[in-house]
């Protein structure tokens, strides 16, 4: 009887697994069995393992339908490998991903009733923000794509640990560990905790981002909300994910404002803008709250004296929308300073049919959702100036639907 090769076990194994792989419609990632933050080193080093258990030189021996099969796992890891070692192409290829993630609409229990925590600011409409920003390092649309986790919740907890009943006073929807000092990096936080009128996640991470979001028990979560990947550079912009469903008015719900953004500081203390991105469909609603960097402070002057400040919106103007076939959306953007780019000539209003300009809250919409019709909007409506304690910010306003 021949020898056995001392790889046949361990080369028969990674064949059985990588097969089960492709039957199930893997992606890059998943062939090459890496996490979607693996540097080019383990790709590499994964890459070499895959192809040198299924190159065709390596499968003579073996049967036309084996051969066959190796062939394409081969196949399909040199590409995963040429993918992602490709900035340009890993990019776009995670967006992809992230596009064809859908949430579960599965629910999920209730957290276990614990002390509520400090009220967020006052719900009072409007907001308190930083002085106008000195320069503006990313142009006059500070806007760009959210990057969201390609696999849900962040770091989500093998299937033993999650299955778990999770620790007294800890929401199921926290995520992250909390920092020691001094800190890590990259670290985040995201604990989440219930008042009588909201749901709040609190998040903070190495780039120096601290905010929290206030959601008005008019809605609750269907899943953990959807937060940057661990290590993701979020100094010019963060986005957050909320998965929601309506819930039957209260009383101690139905007179405040439906979110509560409050920013304890931000990377270099910069102002920022906030876009809030409502999309309902028949069986449930997907809110993108993103805030963006518009300036920067000069490493020459002495830093500016650190404070907090507030918006307080309605998300929701689907009124303006009772019928629609798939979905209907409102996108509303806050600037703190007038959004010249965004508007139309001397101020006019852009057209409901395009083209649009870069910056409005009608051309990402479109971008996210082709085919969208607009619900016609005046100078005023689309594109307010609000003064609050002596300062002074505008609001776009968007409303559509598919």
């Amino acid at each position: 009887m021949p020898n056995e090769h001392p790889t046949a076990n361990a080369t028969s194994l990674i064949f059985v697994v990588v097969l089960h792989l492709i039957m199930a419609n893997a992606n890059h990632y998943q062939v090459l069995g890496i996490d979607i933050q693996a540097n080019d080193a383990v790709i590499k080093k994964a890459y070499r393992r895959v192809a040198l258990a299924n190159h065709p030189d390596k499968t003579l021996h073996l049967s036309t339908a084996e051969i066959e099969q190796r062939t394409k796992i081969f196949k399909l890891a040199t590409t995963a490998q040429e993918v992602l070692l490709d900035p340009a192409k890993r990019k776009s290829y995670n967006k992809t991903l992230a596009r064809a993630v859908r949430p579960s609409s599965a629910p999920t229990a209730r957290a276990p009733q614990a002390k509520p925590p400090p009220a967020p600011a006052s719900d009072a409409p409007g907001f308190k923000r930083p002085p106008p920003p000195r320069t503006t390092s990313r142009g006059t649309d500070p806007f760009q794509p959210p990057k969201f986790h390609y696999f849900g919740g962040p770091r989500e907890l093998p299937l033993s640990k999650a299955t778990q009943t999770p620790p007294q006073n800890t929401h199921p929807f926290t995520a992250g560990d909390p920092a020691t000092y001094p800190p890590p990096s990259p670290y985040f936080y995201a604990p989440v905790t219930e008042t009588p009128q909201r749901t709040i996640l609190t998040y903070s991470n190495n780039d120096n981002w601290t905010f929290s979001i206030g959601i008005s028990k008019k809605y609750e979560g269907i899943v953990r909300p959807t937060l940057p990947l661990l290590g993701e550079d979020t100094k010019d912009m963060i986005a957050v994910k909320f998965c929601l469903r309506r819930t039957a008015t209260t009383p101690a719900t139905v007179f405040i404002r439906d979110v509560v953004l409050t920013v304890e500081s931000t990377p270099d203390d910069r102002s920022v803008a906030v876009s809030s991105i409502f999309a309902e469909r028949k069986d449930g609603i997907d809110l993108w709250v993103t805030m963006a960097g518009i300036g920067a402070t000069p490493t020459t002057m002495p830093a500016p004296v650190k404070q907090s400040w507030m918006w307080a919106w309605d998300v929701d103007m689907g009124f303006l929308v009772p019928f629609y076939k798939t979905l209907r959306a409102t996108h509303l953007m806050f600037y703190p300073q007038y959004p010249a780019h965004a508007v139309g000539v001397d101020g006019a209003t852009p057209p409901t049919q395009g083209p649009f300009p870069r910056g409005s809250p009608a051309a990402e919409l479109v971008r996210m959702f082709p085919g969208m019709a607009f619900v016609g909007r005046t100078t005023w409506s689309y594109c307010q100036e609000v003064k609050r304690e002596g300062e002074t910010f505008w609001q776009l306003a968007a409303v559509g639907h598919v």
